[in-house]
């Protein structure tokens, strides 16, 4: 074949650029298929990957994975990687010096703490900051050594958390237990209180107080244990004994010669009072005077002006009251009797406050609306615990006759 032959058979440059475009268009085509199939394959199995990491830590409660992001915590969680959040102040308030003794200066702290690693776990601590006067202090110093010149007085301080801290100070007064409800309940039925050593510390419970001993002789501040809750005491007092045998851990509950030398309220409303929480729902029994509203009885605790005496004392309050029209000469008595309705001569007389005017005599029940009362009878002849299942009525001495009433219902009780 000739060489002209062979150049007529070879394509011109025109065409050779034509045919280069095409196959570089199609190799194009083919690498960019390639490359899409690749990075589905690769989206394939990551996403099988998740899915098996998913179900992996799903079923491995111990993991990681299973925590709770950082977005769904509370403003409360720090972001420091650690297992527990940091101390939060709940209260800090100083402690009611007993004149009696002139023996405590200083102040409550109480803190809570949130764990990370589970939102719903919370604990509790408590410091004492003493002051440079006071009688019992710590035997640590601010670094946390031992400091022994503050260890002046034999014996133990107790830090006693209480529900009623009425009661506590009057158990301590008549030489009673202070762990127990109220002296004059059957000790039988109340729970046996037990002692245990937690965080190097002796703690006695009670279902009404949990005591740390030896509260100047600890570190603080102190981890109380997992069953304390701030809200199922609402006051503190600090209790000490000279008694050498009440310093033994064989037996820490022992009343020994008690005496408080400080306390305060760091959630009074927390309280509760000896006094049940009654109600009575007032139903006419006259189709002319049509009376309605509650009659409600709870006890209140708290501290008699800025004192050392307490109280714990029943204080009436009267739910929207109507009376229509305004009855003459109603006068409010609570009873033991079913019969209500009728008058009875041994039934106990409440006398209204105000001093009455031409229209309503004095001590008669004429208000309307909400509003509270004290409890009347302060010469303590009747207790509202012995009528629990009493009644509340209404007698008009015009028409000698009731015009409403109704039974007392138990809300709670101490």
């Amino acid at each position: 074949m000739s060489s002209l032959d062979n150049d007529r058979d070879m394509p011109s440059l025109d065409e050779w650029h034509s045919e280069t475009d095409t196959g570089r268009r199609g190799q194009n085509r083919v690498w960019n298929l390639k490359k899409a199939l690749t990075l589905s394959l690769i989206i394939v199995l990551g996403g099988l990957v998740a899915i098996i990491v998913w179900a992996t830590t799903k079923n491995n409660p111990d993991s990681s994975a299973g925590e709770i992001s950082d977005d769904s915590k509370p403003d409360y969680y720090d972001t420091n990687g650690e297992d527990e959040g940091e101390n939060e102040l709940l209260f800090d308030g100083p402690f009611f010096n007993n004149p009696s003794t002139t023996f405590v200066e200083g102040s409550l702290r109480l803190y809570e703490r949130f764990l990370l690693s589970e939102p719903t776990n919370v604990t509790y601590s408590v410091s004492i900051d003493f002051g440079e006067n006071s009688g019992i202090n710590s035997a640590f110093d601010k670094s946390g050594n031992a400091d022994e010149k503050h260890t002046k007085r034999n014996g133990r301080s107790s830090l006693c958390f209480t529900d009623n801290l009425f009661l506590l100070e009057l158990n301590i007064k008549n030489d009673d237990d202070i762990h127990l409800k109220h002296p004059s309940d059957d000790i039988l039925k109340q729970n046996v209180m037990s002692t245990g050593k937690f965080n190097n510390a002796m703690v006695t419970t009670s279902n009404h107080t949990l005591c740390v001993h030896n509260i100047d002789k600890l570190r603080l501040p102190l981890d109380l244990p997992p069953h304390f809750k701030p809200s199922n005491y609402g006051a503190v007092a600090i209790v000490h004994t000279d008694d050498d045998e009440a310093m033994t851990s064989s037996n820490p509950s022992s009343p020994g010669s008690l005496v408080s030398i400080g306390n305060l309220f760091y959630a009074v409303r927390m309280q509760r009072s000896m006094y049940p929480s009654i109600t009575t729902e007032l139903i006419s029994t006259s189709e002319v005077y049509i009376i309605s509203g509650d009659i409600n009885v709870r006890g209140k605790v708290g501290r008699i002006g800025g004192t050392y005496d307490l109280y714990d004392k029943p204080v009436m309050r009267f739910e929207e009251i109507d009376l229509a029209p305004q009855p003459p000469a109603l006068f409010l008595y609570l009873t033991t009797r079913s019969g209500w309705m009728r008058f009875g001569d041994d039934d106990i007389y409440f006398a209204m406050e105000g001093d009455g005017d031409i229209t309503w005599p004095e001590g008669s029940f004429y208000e309307e609306g909400s509003y509270n009362m004290e409890w009347p009878l302060t010469d303590d002849r009747v207790d509202i615990r012995d009528y629990m299942e009493g009644y509340w009525y209404l007698w008009c001495t015009t028409f000698r006759i009731t015009l409403a009433g109704g039974d007392i219902e138990v809300l709670s009780e101490y």
